[in-house]
């Protein structure tokens, strides 16, 4: 008995279709972590306490990412099950519009590339939840699907809007816009014969793509100037660009700080493995044969594809711009990689040779099934609590002996603290929601005057509490004209402070003028 190809693939999805609805089914039980409660805690900051960016709270980010995430708590709250409830359905919008936009290639590589996404996505477990990046991948999509799918009888519109919703993701992170500079590539290396002269040909780019798409894109970013100007914040927000940025970038993945000919090195080195991620480009140049010699696609589908593979290679240049290359910078990259490889599955013209047929079928099935085994399904079924338990000892601490108005200051960046202060409704006590500024590139005089900054409203403001995360996995800063000491913290926690808990991983002090005993 023959076995048909075709029904190999049907099964292939169907049984990854189900795999994506049980996990789908398991990661409500999940609870968000690792950055996740940071950027919200900051939008709790805002819903509840009316705190502004930049002038209230000290970080680095984008206007763009903390509307998303005071959106996201306004509209699903800041509980665990609010927070899946959200990334489900920002997952969901991003796999139904990716399902239509491969449609017209093909309807099993619009079910294989959308499927197989999410599946991965979920795989990651819940330390990945809510990444800036998975949600940037959803105003990007809807761009794109625009851009392949607008109608040409109103091509303004098709071109604005496709550069308003990349201007929106570039209010998240700026780097995001990188695919919309492909997108300009592609239609201004279209066909000159179409056109009498060069003349006309650059007039038409200019007046019917480039300024549309511009102002399109220009519409959320002007937006989020007017923010900063009515809050009377551009001034910090900038001195954080223009000061702080650069410090910040020149710290690597594992936060040693790093600068001149030793950074070029580490960027290539670091680019060339493309994270943990290089395997995929076993299915990617599968796919790549794939197109060029077993199928004969029509000159939309082509276009398409020519976006598909530009894509991957333009979000495979986004880890660079932070240096950082954590795993999650690799998301859009990975999503655009999935969605080419995919094409492995496409159904092939006439008669090939068995071997051409079958070639790139198996190697994807093969290769797809080599990535999931190598994931723990315990993991994702019974993920331990947030940083091992700590997050909801310190989350009854605060709930049992805080008093309303208490403020409390963490000493921390991802061990769990902030998190702990989102759930227990905490307000802070200074704007510095992290303590690794004041450990990098400290003879800065930027650097000097955070310190200074914080000191001062450590004193001014005098939290009743503070919490220290002090345990080996804490992400220190180390290298050239790094720091473990504040001697002028130490002096004040010496002074004004006792320690009152000595937990797993952490410290909690109260100010001396509390009893915490009597409580």
């Amino acid at each position: 008995m023959t076995i048909s190809i075709h029904k190999i693939k049907m099964v292939f999805l169907s049984v990854l279709s189900i795999l994506f609805l049980v996990i789908t089914i398991i990661s409500f039980s999940w609870r968000f972590q690792h950055d996740s409660p940071i950027m919200l805690y900051i939008a709790f900051l805002m819903d509840r306490f009316h705190y502004i960016p930049y002038r209230d709270i000290f970080d680095m980010n984008m206007p763009g990412a903390y509307f998303t995430y005071y959106l996201i708590g306004r509209l699903f709250g800041y509980t665990d099950i609010g927070i899946r409830c959200a990334e489900m359905l920002i997952l969901l919008l991003v796999l139904g519009i990716n399902g239509l936009w491969l449609k017209n290639i093909s309807k099993i590589v619009a079910w294989c590339g959308s499927v197989l996404w999410g599946l991965l996505y979920l795989s990651f477990g819940p330390g990945i939840s809510l990444q800036r990046e998975s949600i940037i991948l959803l105003p990007v999509m809807i761009a794109i699907y625009i851009y392949s799918k607008g109608s040409d009888n109103r091509i303004l519109l098709r071109y604005g809007l496709t550069g308003l919703f990349f201007g929106i993701a570039s209010t998240i992170k700026p780097p995001a816009a990188i695919g919309l500079l492909f997108i300009l590539f592609l239609e201004f290396s279209g066909n000159k014969k179409d056109f009498k002269n060069n003349y006309s040909w650059l007039r038409k780019n200019i007046m019917g793509v480039l300024v549309p798409i511009t102002a399109g894109f220009l519409i959320p970013v002007l937006f989020m100037f007017l923010y900063l100007w009515f809050s009377e914040t551009i001034v910090p927000f900038f001195d954080i660009v223009f000061n702080y940025w650069p410090l910040y970038t020149h710290l690597t993945g594992n936060h040693v700080t790093i600068s001149g000919g030793a950074r070029i090195l580490y960027l290539i080195k670091n680019y060339i493995h493309l994270g943990s991620f290089r395997i995929w480009l076993i299915p990617f140049i599968t796919s790549l044969y794939t197109i060029l010699f077993l199928i004969k696609p029509d000159n939309r589908q082509k276009k398409q594809i020519r976006l598909m593979i530009g894509l991957v290679f333009c979000y495979s240049l986004y880890p660079i711009f932070s240096g950082q290359f954590w795993d999650y910078h690799w998301i859009l990259f990975l999503f655009f990689i999935v969605q080419v490889s995919s094409l492995c599955l496409i159904d092939q013209l006439g008669s090939p040779h068995i071997i051409k047929k079958w070639l790139p079928t198996t190697v994807f099935i093969a290769f797809v099934f080599i990535i999931f085994i190598s994931i723990s399904p315990i993991s994702l079924i019974n993920p331990p609590s947030p940083k091992n338990g700590r997050v909801d000892e310190i989350n009854s601490f605060l709930m049992d002996h805080k008093h309303p108005g208490d403020k409390v200051q963490p000493l921390d960046w991802t061990g769990g603290a902030i998190h702990a202060m989102l759930i227990s409704n905490t307000q802070i006590s200074t704007p510095f929601i992290y303590d690794f500024h004041f450990y990098h590139h400290i003879s800065s005089p930027y650097i000097k005057n955070l310190r200074n900054k914080f000191i001062s409203e450590m004193k001014e403001t005098k939290p009743r509490f503070l919490i220290k995360i002090f345990d080996e996995n804490k992400p220190w800063v180390s290298g050239s004209d790094t720091s473990r000491e504040f001697l002028e913290l130490d002096e004040l926690l010496d002074n004004d402070y006792e320690v009152i808990l000595n937990g797993n991983g952490y410290l909690i002090y109260e100010l001396n003028t509390y009893s915490y005993k009597d409580h």
